[in-house]
């Protein structure tokens, strides 16, 4: 009789694929720190990733709210804690999560629109 754990048959040389979800990342990648308003470090998942808005969302299953949100400060190159959750700060690899897009502004380029005819005269 075989024994089944987690949907895959335990067999001798058989390696397990780890799943990639929809961020990209494997289950282990996903599983992050971050150090709480008082300095305590926590456990949580990212759950969501925006890297236009440099949003993400960390679902935490043991304590209340079970949803952090950060913010990318791109002065500090540091994910930031918001509203509630003002003075955390998550700890993650930025290798494993881009840096999210910065606006600039195009300096060659003239401040007022030139249009161009499309029919020559």
């Amino acid at each position: 009789m075989k024994r089944i754990q987690n949907g895959y048959p335990q067999r001798k040389n058989q390696k397990v694929v780890q799943s990639v979800n929809k961020l990209g990342l494997t289950q282990d990648e996903r599983a992050v720190t971050y150090t709480n308003a008082i300095g305590q470090t926590r456990v949580g998942e990212i759950r969501q990733f925006d890297p236009i808005d440099g949003h993400i969302v960390v679902y935490q299953g043991f304590e209340e709210p079970k949803q952090v949100e950060f913010l990318y400060d791109s002065a500090s190159e540091v994910w930031k804690g918001v509203g509630e959750f003002a003075g955390f700060i998550l700890n993650i690899d930025q290798n494993l999560i881009e840096t999210p897009l910065t606006k600039t502004v195009d300096t060659d380029s003239s401040a007022k629109a030139v249009t161009v005819s499309r029919f020559p005269s």
